[in-house]
């Protein structure tokens, strides 16, 4: 073990070391026990009085109950999941929260929105 404690001098990675020393830590994927959420851009008839309007909106489909909450912001959304204790996970919350927050962002920029693709591609 003197490789890693010359590395640990060095303040450097270990070199020459076999690979049954590399140890990779993966978490496991834990599904949330209430279900999963699809999130999009969906067009609505508009409250307006003029006929034939329609306005965007972002919804989040509960799997498996189909249920939808659709609203205008990533926080009334998802106030609404937490209200109807449609997620058990922090982990999920979480996720669904940044997720929603880039469909927010998407409307606000007229675009469209697909769930786990990049909004910005020329950000990568």
């Amino acid at each position: 073990m003197m490789t890693l404690a010359n590395a640990n001098a060095r303040k450097s990675a270990p070199k020459d070391i076999g690979l049954e020393l590399l140890i990779l830590k993966e978490k496991k994927w834990r599904p949330d026990p209430k279900g999963c959420f699809k999130i999009g851009i969906c067009e609505m008839e508009s409250k307006s009085k003029s006929e034939g309007d329609r306005e965007k909106r972002i919804y989040a489909e509960h799997l498996p109950t189909g249920k939808r909450v659709v609203g205008k912001s990533a926080k009334g959304i998802m106030d609404t999941i937490l209200r109807l204790d449609m997620v058990s996970l922090l982990k999920h919350a979480s996720y669904l929260s940044m997720k929603l927050t880039k469909a927010e962002l998407a409307l606000r920029l007229n675009r469209s929105y697909e769930q786990d693709e990049t909004v910005f591609s020329f950000l990568l």
